[in-house]
This record gives C-alpha cells, structure tokens and sequence, in this order.
C-alpha cells in the first residue's frame, strides 16, 4: 500500500506538470500570491511554492460531486519537483477542518530527493493538521493550513508544514 500511495503521488506531480496552465506569465512566483491554482507554505522552514513559469503553473484542482458527496483535490508541483496534495472529501462552505487521520481530509508532502511522503493522514501517532476555507464557491476553493505530517514508512519520520496557502481554480 505505501509502495502505491508513492506511485500515485509521483502520478499526479507528472500528471501535473504536464497539463497544468495559468494566466500567470510573470514567471516565478518570486513570492508574490500567483492568479491561478497554487499552493504555497514553509516545509520543515523551508519555501514550498508552485512553479510558475512563462504562463505555465504546476498545478491543478478539481471538484467531484457524485450525489452529495464532494470530493476536491488540489494539487502544486515546486521547482525543485517537490509534491503537496490537499484532498477534501464532504468541503461545501467555509469553515475550518480537520486534516488528521480520522477525517476523510488530508494534506501531503512529497519529497522527491528521499522519495518520502509525509501526510497529515498517516496512520502514525502525530499525524494532525488544519485547514481553513477563506473562500468556497461553484469556480473555485481558497484557504490557509498547516500540519504535521508523518511517513507511514517510518513514523519517526516527519516534516512539519506551515503558513500554508492554497487556492484550487476548478479544471472541470
């Protein structure tokens, strides 16, 4: 199972990388909040920010309702191929939530140079988080986070995620 959330996460930074577009054409971002979806925070103290270049930005969201069930994934690749993922399941207004193991939410981290991922959802005592929805509507979904994410590989391991930020434009 970990093999294959491993596989999936690199899935998606590929997947990410090669359809995500913005109206975004100053280049890096160079710390200015970019127009389109992004997601940006301090990993373990160091900037995570969605690589956005000539037009083209890293990321990419999209929005699911089967019945009434909301499913919103949210997902922003670094310059250096670095990988976080938010996935909401049941997000239909502004709020805070919870990101932990219990509630169906989580955020990730993917380190690409250990090929670790670190998630608020780990089944590791520690693993825990927040998110708080700013702006919720049919085009898109904004917020704020932080949180602490454990490798279920090892559950000593860990990165502590802060001043995240987030914005998810709705590709379908």
């Amino acid at each position: 199972m970990k093999t294959i959330y491993k596989t999936v996460m690199a899935m998606i930074a590929a997947t990410t990388l090669l359809t995500s577009c913005s109206d975004d054409s100053d280049g890096n971002t160079g710390g200015n909040t970019p127009s389109g979806t992004y997601i940006s925070a301090k990993v373990g103290g160091s900037t995570f920010e969605t690589l956005s270049q000539q037009g083209f930005n890293a990321a990419s969201a999209t929005k699911q309702v089967i019945g009434d069930d909301t499913f919103i994934t949210i997902t922003a690749t670094s310059g250096n191929t670095n990988t976080m993922v938010i996935t909401l399941m049941g997000i239909t207004a502004t709020g805070t939530y919870d990101v932990g193991p219990a509630s169906g939410n989580a955020v990730a981290f993917f380190d690409t140079a250990t090929e670790t991922a670190f998630a608020s959802s780990a089944d590791c005592a520690g693993a825990e988080g927040e998110l708080k929805v700013t702006h919720y509507s049919a085009e898109k979904i904004e917020g704020t986070f932080t949180f602490t994410g454990k490798s279920d590989d090892d559950c000593s391991q860990s990165k502590t995620v802060t001043q995240g930020k987030f914005r998810g434009i709705y590709a379908n």
